[in-house]
């Protein structure tokens, strides 16, 4: 029974991590329920697929660009298991209207994401979510004069030349404002969005595999821009922290010209555990059903595989 009831506080508490929080539109990343995710039978597990890889989690949320256009920013997360380690991948894909739709509006683009040493996530907390604003209640995330300090320094270091993004990244992440104090470690990936370097979008023959578009609107081309793939050992919570923590992302859009400017918007996506058949199940109100349904998916997720019956009985 001892064995029973701390696998069931184990189980319990990964359904409450998961469990997306509902305060206010902007609060929370979109997920596989905004974009008509396909699910395994009989079960309510996502099953993403994108050009061969399969998804059964993502998160969405949009940024502005200098033209005042919305480009979608979409995180997806899947996991495999090898022994006592588990192999979690954080993929980051950029959703936008045609693949040189930056460079025809005269536009140029870097993007930074913001992690822990091993890649993974910046931010987790088990009792609090981090806001897509990167902003959160008890100050997981970053203060509001941190955003404002961070924005502008990297505008101020903004040119038209994407090859400087890698050392705009280095700046940011070893003399960031004396307001965002990252932990020893931190570090700042840099992907250029335009220029020669930029990764592509997925290919209409990679697309055949395809049995769901993770952006919006399901028009726009997607393009996979970073993964970051982290070694978690099972037998620690950075199983956990590696598939549902948040991780910034920051976006530098600049146009070059008499008057060159520069814009930059910070988004941090996270995973959320939602879909269309754990939205029925809410609606239903059989919410135990959905604490069944968010408790089983995660458990396959994260690859901690738990006796049924030493869990509930």
């Amino acid at each position: 029974m001892a064995c029973s009831r701390s696998l069931y506080s184990t189980a319990s508490l990964l359904a409450l991590l998961l469990r997306p929080t509902y305060t206010s539109a902007q609060s929370d990343p979109l997920s596989c329920a905004d974009v008509d995710c396909p699910v395994l039978d009989d079960t309510a597990i996502s099953n993403c697929s994108v050009a061969g890889t399969i998804y059964p989690v993502i998160g969405l949320t949009s940024v502005r660009t200098l033209s005042g256009s919305n480009v979608e920013w979409t995180i997806a997360v899947n996991q495999s298991k090898t022994g006592n380690e588990s192999l979690i991948n954080r993929a980051f894909y950029l959703g936008v209207e045609s693949s040189d739709v930056l460079d025809s509006q005269g536009q140029s683009a870097c993007s930074f994401f913001f992690t822990a040493p091993d890649g993974g996530p910046l931010f987790y907390d088990p009792m609090t979510s981090v806001s897509t604003d990167c902003t959160s209640r008890d100050g997981t995330g970053f203060s509001n004069r941190c955003i404002s300090e961070l924005k502008s320094q990297a505008n101020k270091l903004a040119t038209s030349n994407t090859a400087i993004c890698n050392s705009i990244a280095q700046t940011l992440q070893d003399n960031p404002p004396s307001s965002c104090p990252w932990s020893s470690g931190t570090k700042v990936v840099a992907v250029p969005l335009t220029g020669s370097s930029a990764p592509r979008p997925i290919s209409a023959a990679d697309n055949q595999t395809s049995n769901c578009w993770p952006t919006l609107p399901k028009t726009n081309e997607l393009i996979p821009v970073w993964t970051a793939s982290i070694y978690a050992s099972t037998e620690k919570d950075t199983v956990v922290r590696s598939g549902t923590g948040t991780t910034p992302v920051m976006t530098i859009f600049f146009a070059a010209g008499n008057n060159e400017k520069s814009s930059t918007e910070l988004a941090c996506l996270r995973p959320v555990d939602l879909n269309d058949k754990s939205v029925q199940t809410m609606e239903d109100g059989t919410s135990g059903a959905q604490g069944m349904y968010g408790l089983s998916h995660w458990l396959v997720v994260l690859g901690l595989t738990l006796s049924a019956t030493l869990v509930f009985t």
